[in-house]
């Protein structure tokens, strides 16, 4: 029963990825069903499975070009099945090579793409890539224009722990009291104190449903300031690791785009002053931003970059840029007033 729970796993992850490559958006309402017909344990595996093959998807696409010759030529099927497979062989050490190979060639229907995907899958077990010889944007899997963008922005210094941040799948914050933790820990969950707040970080998950509301950590925390708190996403620029598949729908146009659109939205806030964090980190959505605010009538003031706590931020004239480790996750904030 197992071994079929995760056979559908595989072959659900697979769906959302074709799905993702023909229609440019992840379905979560579809996704929600699919994983419904599955065990707790089956749907880890599965989101893991698509997701972590998203994330590792730049780096993976460059090992398949070394054992494909046209690789464009392949039905996206055949493509993201062996990117399933690729991901199991480097980064899911509980998956034996022999199992991911033989699973992920039962996802192939056509005996010839059968016969290329174990062919191929064989030769990257065995001619392993050398992950630290590579250039930062193939190690860390990113888009090579996202890299050498992020290495011009004057507010990060060294971008090696952001890009490692956008691969690194999110942690889930929740606030519960003792009492809530105690039974929930009877259950098999673990949790961990947050270096930022009071609210608590899932380490392990238990054998029962977590009925507590998961939090955004760096909202919360905003929430504290006691002052109104407007949120917007913008490009998503800061959610990477939430959202992988923004890796492929992100474009350089993006954020100047975005900037447009936060703009009509921030002036149709009806209070006269606020805390606006912004999930973006882009020089269009944040500096940009502000200066073209500046001139619609609104100006920054001060505020406690440490939000009462022990984040740091890099300040800026205009705002305040946050990034792990010195915050929960990375993100723009300034506080502004009308004049």
């Amino acid at each position: 029963m197992i071994e079929t729970d995760m056979k559908d796993s595989r072959e659900i992850a697979l769906e959302i990825l074709n799905y993702f490559d023909k229609n440019g958006y992840i379905p979560s309402k579809k996704v929600e069903i699919a994983f419904s017909t599955l065990s707790f344990e089956s749907k880890k595996f599965a989101a893991n499975l698509y997701l972590g093959t998203l994330r590792k998807r730049v780096l993976i696409d460059y090992i398949l070009m070394k054992f494909l010759k046209r690789p464009d030529k392949l039905p996206v099927a055949i493509k993201n099945a062996l990117r399933i497979g690729v991901f199991q062989l480097y980064f899911m050490d509980a998956v034996p090579d022999y199992a991911a190979i033989k699973e992920s060639v039962a996802l192939v229907g056509v005996k010839s793409f059968r016969n290329l995907v174990n062919a191929v899958l064989r030769k990257v077990a065995g001619e392993r890539v050398d992950l630290n010889a590579l250039p930062l944007w193939l190690k860390y899997s990113h888009p090579k224009w996202l890299v050498e963008y992020i290495k011009g922005l004057p507010h990060i210094g060294d971008i090696k722990p952001l890009l490692e941040y956008n691969q690194t799948p999110p942690s889930d914050a929740f606030v519960a009291s003792e009492s809530e933790l105690a039974e929930l820990e009877e259950k098999g969950f673990l949790f961990a104190s947050s270096d930022f707040s009071d609210s608590y970080i899932l380490v392990e998950r238990g054998i029962d449903d977590l009925k507590l509301q998961r939090i955004d950590e760096m909202e919360y925390i905003l929430k504290g300031m006691e002052k109104e708190v407007i949120r917007m996403s913008g490009s998503a620029l800061s959610l990477l690791n939430q959202k992988p598949w923004l890796f492929f729908t992100l474009e350089a146009e993006t954020f100047s785009r975005e900037k447009r659109k936060l703009i009509q939205e921030i002036l149709e806030v009806k209070h006269g002053e606020f805390l606006l964090m912004i999930d973006s980190y882009s020089l269009e959505e944040t500096r940009d931003l502000v200066f073209e605010l500046n001139k619609a009538g609104y100006e920054c003031a001060d505020f406690d970059s440490t939000l009462k706590g022990s984040l740091k931020a890099t300040e800026m004239g205009y705002g305040a840029y946050y990034f792990p480790p010195d915050a929960p996750r990375p993100c723009f904030i300034t506080y502004l007033k009308k004049r």
